[in-house]
């Protein structure tokens, strides 16, 4: 695992890009529930709190993310069924469901995305304190 310590951020047209300085830690897993432990940043020396999940504990944390992208496939699934009777004339006055069926669908096919790179982006490690003043970490899945 990495954890990243902010260098810089400046910001460049609308885009804000931020410069971390990475450094490898080891993290221990408990045998159940959670723990708290400290590492030690590799570039300002400063002391992170992480909060270490068992792989039991993460192991459900990803299937409830898991659930939670079934059922927005379910919204999706049921949103193009009702965008098929729609299509086919079943509704006598689809005012109603002229609205609602595609914004349930859209809605419902952006939250089965995020949900599931939420499912894939769960490890089980939080920070949860950094007692150095002005110093920013994070624990960044997809910075290269």
């Amino acid at each position: 695992m990495q954890l990243h310590h902010m260098v810089s951020t400046r910001q460049v047209g609308d885009t804000i890009v931020n410069r971390y300085r990475v450094s490898p830690i080891e993290v221990l897993r408990p045998d159940q529930g959670s723990s708290v432990m400290e590492v030690r940043c590799g570039a300002c020396d400063g002391v992170v709190r992480l909060r270490v999940h068992s792989v039991q504990r993460t192991r459900r944390a990803r299937r409830r993310w898991l659930g939670l992208v079934a059922l927005a496939l379910l919204v999706v699934a049921a949103g193009s069924f009702e965008i098929f009777r729609f299509e086919s004339g079943h509704y006598g006055d689809p005012e109603f469901l002229f609205i609602v069926t595609p914004v349930a669908w859209i809605l419902g096919l952006a939250a089965a995305v995020f949900l599931s790179f939420r499912w894939h982006q769960e490890d089980g490690v939080r920070i949860t304190g950094q007692p150095t003043p002005g110093a920013r970490h994070e624990l960044l899945p997809f910075v290269h």
